[in-house]
């Protein structure tokens, strides 16, 4: 019993650490670009988890508001570059993140940490890959607009976003198979 629950406690850890850090490339990115910090605001227990932009009244604003988010992404970001950046930060900061545990884990060569490091890209995939189809792919296809990274990615550059996930989910793979117990 402690066993499963010791588990279940670490996995919920793990799914919730990548969200926060998922969330937090997006802040960071956004802060990047130029947009303020008291416009930004990390929405992890909200479903989907988001980077809400406050409007002039305070009211935080979801990007599946995708006009009103627009409109104010719009007052501090320049170029489609910026936005694509914005938009990209997230997955960018959680891969390197997710890199940084395999790293330790092989080099520590502890089992324990190869376990952790294992669990956190399955459920970088796992969770990437469920929130690209049902939260952002499935919606944006019957609303007619973006409703997540991917979606709002394809808007600016279709064929870097083809690239970008690719390499994204391709990278996670890669880790599976790097290490010992992954695949």
């Amino acid at each position: 019993m402690l066993d499963t629950t010791l588990t279940l406690g670490v996995n919920f850890l793990v799914i919730v650490g990548l969200l926060a850090v998922h969330e937090t490339g997006h802040y960071l990115a956004g802060r990047f670009v130029g947009i303020p910090s008291d416009r930004l605001s990390i929405k992890l227990f909200t479903l989907p988890p988001h980077v809400a932009l406050i409007d002039d009244d305070g009211t935080a604003i979801p990007p599946m508001e995708y006009d009103r988010f627009a409109a104010i992404e719009a007052r501090y970001v320049d170029s489609d570059r910026e936005r694509y950046l914005f938009l990209a930060g997230g997955h960018g900061i959680e891969f390197s993140a997710v890199l940084a545990v395999v790293a330790v884990a092989i080099g520590s060569g502890l089992d324990p940490l190869v376990t952790l490091a294992t669990t956190a890209v399955w459920f970088s995939l796992l969770l990437s890959v469920i929130y690209v189809v049902v939260f952002d792919a499935i919606p944006s296809l019957v609303s007619g607009y973006p409703h997540g990274d991917f979606s709002a990615q394809w808007t600016f550059a279709p064929l870097v976003t083809i690239g970008f996930y690719l390499a994204y989910f391709g990278g996670l793979v890669f880790l599976l198979v790097l290490l010992p117990n992954g695949l």
